[in-house]
């Protein structure tokens, strides 16, 4: 199905050690650079890096659609869609909307940790910048390169503004109003 398909790129597009069905683990090492974990999420359009205007508009998009048709999520995988034999018991559109709401998550402790929030300010996106586009392969043979090709420590941007904040805002609201039947307290967690 197209639905099936779609999620299946997104398994594609995972960063950190979050379970890729087509790639090792990679980018372990985001958030170095100010001393946070900030694994996880979804790169950019084929790029490695994670943009925030992107990476939360999908949870978001992902957390509604599984909110306005729950009758038609399916738990045809494991956390990986590799996972065929066991299933993990959770919709597969609404594990993968995790996927991006655990990232927000992270996100948003690292930003309260360091007085961001306090400031009506948050981390955001993880990798933007031209050092990126100087290394094509693998995401996850990144990490071993320079910092000139958009290895560690990859610059992590704040000054994140209204839209995207209301976008990580919703799709943590929306995955923790799916999630409540799965497991409450990591609803809670995101609420």
């Amino acid at each position: 199905s197209i639905l099936e398909n779609s999620l299946q790129f997104f398994g594609i597009q995972r960063c950190g050690n979050t379970d890729s069905h087509f790639h090792k683990p990679c980018h372990l090492k985001d958030g170095s650079k100010i001393g946070h974990d900030l694994t996880g999420g979804w790169h950019d359009c084929g790029d490695h890096f994670k943009v925030s205007e992107t990476l939360g508009y999908t949870a978001y998009v992902l957390s509604m659609v599984y909110l306005t048709y729950p009758d038609k999520a399916e738990d045809r995988y494991g956390h990986s869609y590799a996972d065929t034999v066991f299933t993990d018991g959770i919709p597969d559109i609404l594990y993968e909307a995790k996927i991006g709401a655990d990232y927000i998550l992270k996100l948003y402790r690292a930003s309260k940790a360091d007085g961001l929030i306090a400031k009506n300010d948050m981390y955001h996106s993880v990798g933007v910048d031209e050092k990126d586009h100087q290394f094509w392969d693998l995401p996850e043979r990144q990490d071993a390169q320079p910092e000139s090709k958009g290895g560690p420590d990859r610059v992590v941007l704040t000054g994140i503004g209204a839209n995207t904040s209301g976008m990580f805002v919703a799709a943590l609201a929306n995955v923790a109003a799916g999630y409540r039947v799965y497991d409450a307290a990591y609803a809670d967690t995101l609420l």
